[in-house]
């Protein structure tokens, strides 16, 4: 409880708690520098957890501050500069000096797309999701030219103490580019907050498929690494996709993929039974000319949705009808669950295809 009874500024009281903090840490890795010695000692559960639990306090009500200060865009990193400080003894190395520090000046770098993502995996709060959305596609990691997400705003005014990203130029590589692994990120994050108005407004715009195979340089059916953006100086690059290393978006893509064709969790356990309900999130327009739409589940059968009026999906509440293929024979079920046995069959692959009628 020492925190709570340090007199002072909350700021003063931070500063104490970095500087107990700190040694603590420093000691640790001094007392471990050649490894550990396997003792075991017993630690009472409920002290831990009330220690986390402070530290979890903390950590949020710092959290929800720099959102406040922001705006609503978090920074994605500190870094802090000391303005006073006294001069305690020589280190070792020439000409430098150890000192102890009385106060810092926090700055802040540019935002990331990664911070985005992390908050969206955070709250839950829809209201302020989408409000974070508006305030990230009016920010300077949106890239108004190509309508896509730049991985950081610029970093111009940076360091190039910040590390690699400072020396790309913008628009390239790991600075100001649109890192397809990182934009896909955002959207997985997006659909699975429930946003779908937000997420299909920039689908066409984001997602590799839609967009113009000459102005992408390549194949519209293989992804890149990285598509070049508007920050960079030659505009005959802009749009490009470039495949300098490998990506994970391909991850990302699959995940969006099975949550829009199917939901969150086709299989649930209702009352001790196994249920399927099938809960896709797809707009009108991604369906045929005949309403119908259709694909591969559990990698061995078709599922075919059938949507003559061309609604979005999730706008409606439930699908009227499920119809199972059963060898042979056809079982109609009215609504959109389909509960046991019926639900072992479809999980156990003994049908030759499922139909649902919106």
């Amino acid at each position: 409880m020492w925190y709570e009874e340090i007199s002072g500024t909350i700021e003063s009281k931070d500063f104490v708690l970095w500087i107990v903090i700190s040694e603590i840490k420093e000691e640790f890795r001094e007392r471990t520098e050649l490894g550990f010695d396997g003792a075991e000692v017993q630690v009472i559960c409920t002290e831990l957890i009330e220690s986390f639990e402070r530290f979890r306090r903390k950590l949020s009500e710092k959290l929800e501050m720099v959102i406040k200060e922001n705006g609503s865009i978090p920074p994605t990193y500190f870094y802090y500069a000391p303005v006073d400080y006294e001069i305690i003894g020589d280190a070792p190395n020439f000409g430098e000096k150890y000192a102890n520090v009385k106060e810092f000046q926090r700055k802040e770098l540019p935002p990331f797309l990664d911070v985005i993502v992390k908050v969206f995996k955070v709250y839950e709060d829809c209201e302020f999701l989408r409000d974070l959305y508006a305030k990230v596609r009016n920010s300077q990691l949106y890239d108004k030219k190509l309508k896509m997400y730049k991985v950081n705003a610029p970093l111009e005014n940076a360091s190039i103490e910040i590390g690699r990203a400072k020396a790309f130029t913008p628009g390239w590589l790991e600075n100001e580019s649109i890192r397809l692994h990182m934009e896909y990120e955002y959207m997985l994050e997006l659909i699975k907050s429930g946003l779908y108005e937000e997420f299909f407004s920039d689908f066409k715009n984001v997602f590799i498929p839609f967009l113009n195979p000459y102005v992408y340089g390549r194949s519209v059916l293989e992804n890149c690494s990285f598509i070049v953006s508007s920050a960079n100086p030659d505009e005959t690059l802009h749009g490009n996709g470039f495949v300098a290393c490998l990506t994970g978006d391909t991850a990302e893509f699959l995940s969006i993929w099975r949550i829009m064709f199917v939901g969150r969790q086709p299989f649930k356990v209702n009352d001790g039974q196994i249920i399927l309900e099938f809960e896709p999130i797809l707009p009108g327009w991604s369906f045929d000319e005949k309403g119908t739409i259709s694909f591969k589940f559990l990698g061995s059968y078709n599922v075919v949705y059938h949507n003559p009026q061309k609604i979005d999906t999730y706008k409606t509440e439930d699908s009227k009808r499920v119809v199972l293929h059963v060898e042979g024979h056809d079982v109609t079920l009215e609504g959109g669950v389909v509960p046991e046995p019926y639900s072992k069959t479809v999980r156990s692959g003994q049908i030759s295809m499922l139909e649902i009628f919106f």
